[in-house]
């Protein structure tokens, strides 16, 4: 009686797994089709918002002065570029907007 119960047992058990292993793969390719499109979505914001932030670090060199207001604005838009992944063309111009204004 006892061995019944626990073949019965383990077999519920192997059967409990494998589908506990079937839905975890389920899981796994929803979380990597859900990354794959955050990272489109990322991709994008960061060309959008990258354009603009070396659009504002070309306005900013070209004027006389820099603003403290100004100034303050570009480092909020340099924070998020930095955050999305931009690249060192982007940290090149911040070092030239940033020698702008420390004149």
């Amino acid at each position: 009686m006892c061995g019944k119960i626990i073949t019965t047992f383990d077999t519920k058990i192997s059967e409990v797994e494998k589908k506990s292993s079937e839905e975890d793969a389920l899981i796994h390719n929803e979380l990597d089709k859900i990354n794959t499109e955050v990272d489109t979505i990322e991709s994008g914001i960061l060309s959008i918002q990258g354009k603009q932030f070396r659009e504002l670090c070309e306005e900013l060199l070209t004027q006389d002065y820099i603003t403290v207001e100004e100034y303050e604005d570009f480092e909020a838009e340099y924070d998020i570029y930095k955050s999305l992944g931009g690249n060192h063309k982007g940290d090149a111009l911040h070092a030239r907007v940033v020698a702008k204004y420390d004149r």
